[in-house]
């Protein structure tokens, strides 16, 4: 089997405007083999974005003096975290988490 080239490969679709499973039915390329060939190249699979690198961006955090709501941190991939109390430890425990 020929050796594909996934950047030129991954730069097509994020311009096809296609769903990933409509450009592989469209190239005749299995959906699993596209991912793999994604993530051996450091490619993403949000359009757009050329790795896989979360690109960070600070925002301020302003710690509550004793509230009795909870505190919902969102995060971009969807990923919802309740916290009832935010304190140093906790903090520091939740930017710690690394695969976020």
């Amino acid at each position: 089997m020929a050796k594909r080239d996934w950047p030129a490969i991954h730069k097509s679709w994020q311009e096809s405007g296609e769903s990933i499973t409509g450009f592989c039915k469209e190239n005749n390329i299995a959906v699993s083999g596209f991912y793999g060939g994604l993530k051996k190249h450091g490619l993403s699979k949000a359009r757009g974005s050329k790795n896989l690198h979360i690109q960070r961006k600070f925002i301020k955090a302003v710690i509550p003096q004793r509230s009795t709501s909870p505190i919902v941190v969102e995060l971009p991939n969807g990923l919802r975290i309740k916290l009832m109390e935010l304190n140093e430890s906790v903090l520091v425990t939740l930017l710690s988490v690394k695969g976020v």
